[in-house]
């Protein structure tokens, strides 16, 4: 039975207590939605070791929420930026129109297309700096961006995303500049922490740290997470002006509404 194959091991993952603890004391002061949705959480550190996860209530959903694929939104837009940087004559300051819409002509398999919703997301003068466009989540900014290297900027981010883990199959349409594509939790904190935190590399997660196994009353060393080199897929320059302009984010952008609730020094 599974007492008698692990009572003589020794077992130590990546958990971190704090972390997990803390993760579980904010699961149970949040009550659930009306309407019955849940809520996931994954906390990695930089080289990939999993600190703390927690999958959804198993009472209301046998599921694990964090590798249960959901639509992105917006998040999927910095692979967009990264793709900008890594080959497009564009950087933080480069200063873009931000009408209140904007339309791919031809874009999706031969149609028009553009996004459902529109607006000025910038200044109030319809322009605004690219890093002022990611901290504002503008729509029109990235689409013109893109669509000035066509098809091909699509496949590059396409490839950018599977390279950082995203293991989902994501369409060559405009779309998928604001997230119409399906992704995981797990794969979304991995890939962004090799974007972020690995200065453009891609991280291996892992959850398991090392087995010892009792012989001869002496625990012997069975397994050992050997370190995993990181995988450049970016530009460490790439990866720096993207953690620049997200730091604007919970201070001036689309998140800094939540920032009461999530103090940091940011």
């Amino acid at each position: 039975n599974d007492e008698q194959l692990t009572r003589n091991l020794r077992i130590m993952t990546t958990l971190d207590y704090v972390g997990q603890a803390a993760i579980n004391n904010s699961v149970a002061e949040t009550p659930l939605t009306a309407d019955g949705r849940q809520f996931a959480v994954v906390m990695q550190r930089a080289d990939g070791a999993v600190a703390g996860q927690y999958g959804g209530d198993r009472n209301a959903s046998e599921v694990d929420l964090t590798d249960k694929p959901s639509v992105s939104g917006s998040a999927d837009k910095i692979y967009a930026y990264a793709e900008e940087f890594e080959h497009g004559d564009v950087n933080l300051e480069t200063i873009m129109p931000d009408p209140p819409t904007f339309t791919w002509e031809g874009g999706d398999n031969g149609n028009d297309w553009s996004p459902e919703q529109s607006g000025n997301y910038c200044a109030s003068d319809d322009s605004c700096t690219v890093a002022e466009a990611i901290a504002k989540s503008s729509n029109p900014v990235i689409l013109q961006l893109m669509e000035n290297r066509g098809i091909t900027s699509l496949d590059e981010m396409r490839r950018i995303m599977k390279d950082f883990g995203i293991q989902t199959e994501t369409p060559v349409v405009p779309a998928i500049l604001l997230g119409a594509t399906e992704a995981s939790l797990f794969d979304r904190t991995t890939g962004i922490n090799g974007l972020i935190s690995n200065n453009g590399a891609r991280v291996t997660p892992y959850r398991l740290d090392t087995i010892w196994a009792l012989e001869n009353n002496i625990y012997v060393q069975k397994y050992f997470k050997l370190p995993a080199e990181p995988l450049p897929v970016v530009s460490e320059t790439t990866s720096e002006m993207l953690t620049t302009a997200l730091r604007v984010v919970p201070r001036e952008g689309t998140a800094s509404k939540h920032l009461a609730d999530f103090p940091s020094d940011i």
